[in-house]
């Protein structure tokens, strides 16, 4: 494998996963030294691609889509791209509001740049990276570090909460079904999504299709707490169903949407 195709494996990684890619990790996905592997991300940074840190890389803030070949656009990116665009529509200026951890909350604080006047407080330090050159108010939560995803969580985090009241609280989730509500596959950030839920007037569950219908390790809180629910067309239609006899509020979005 070239030099070029690794580096363009190692950009879709992060622009799928998002998080942080770690030196080693690349090493041993590939078979090379650490060194080759510093000099694919060291190549990555000059083109402006990625951000160094500790240990590896993560997409950089002034990223453009213009880097990628066609061959890397896929239907999970657009997916989230629509839901994100979707969520980031209820957002007003002058909010206040709570963003999760994954990618697909990225995607939804990359679409609130247009805004004005925002504060946004989250465990997640890519959001708090992405929106460093914004004129928005960032409180990055306490706790301790998953060096992998680069997100916080613990007694700390949780604690931290506390200090806060927000309009909007927006979450992932590893698996959502009905009867068991949001789940996480991170046992360490039991307790984030509840506890945001608590402490904003609404909450909206951003997610993509695949994630409905199944339970991860750690269960986080009901769909009782939820008040909106967006995903995408994928979304079975018993699972759609399911969650409209709820009354919960569901937007599904499509690759096309402009929301």
């Amino acid at each position: 494998m070239t030099a070029n195709e690794r580096q363009k494996i190692i950009i879709n990684t992060l622009k799928t996963r998002g998080g942080v890619i770690k030196v080693n990790d690349v090493a041993k996905q590939f078979g090379v030294s650490n060194e080759t592997a510093r000099r694919d991300i060291e190549y990555l940074k000059e083109q402006g691609m990625v951000t160094r840190v500790y240990g590896g890389a993560i997409l950089s803030n002034n990223f453009s889509q213009k880097f990628f070949s066609p061959e890397l656009d896929n239907t999970d990116i657009g997916k989230k791209t629509a839901i994100a665009r979707a969520a980031a529509a209820m957002v007003k200026d002058g909010e206040s509001i709570f963003v999760g951890i994954g990618s697909t909350m990225l995607q939804l604080v990359r679409s609130l740049k247009c805004l004005n006047e925002l504060t946004v407080i989250t465990p997640s330090l890519p959001v708090a990276m992405e929106l460093t050159n914004t004129p928005f108010r960032i409180i990055v939560l306490g706790g301790i570090l998953d060096s992998n995803e680069l997100d916080l969580s613990g007694p700390l985090t949780l604690n931290n909460m506390d200090f806060f009241h927000v309009d909007k609280a927006f979450l992932g989730a590893g698996g959502v079904t009905v009867e068991s509500g949001i789940s996480d596959y991170d046992p360490n950030g039991f307790g984030r999504h509840a506890k945001m839920s608590r402490c904003a007037d609404t909450t909206i569950l951003v997610a993509q299709s695949d994630k409905f219908g199944k339970d991860a390790l750690s269960i986080e809180m009901p769909l009782s707490q939820v008040d909106t629910i967006i995903t995408d067309d994928k979304l079975p239609k018993e699972m759609e169903a399911a969650i409209r006899e709820t009354g919960k509020n569901l937007i599904i979005t499509r690759l096309d949407s402009k929301e």
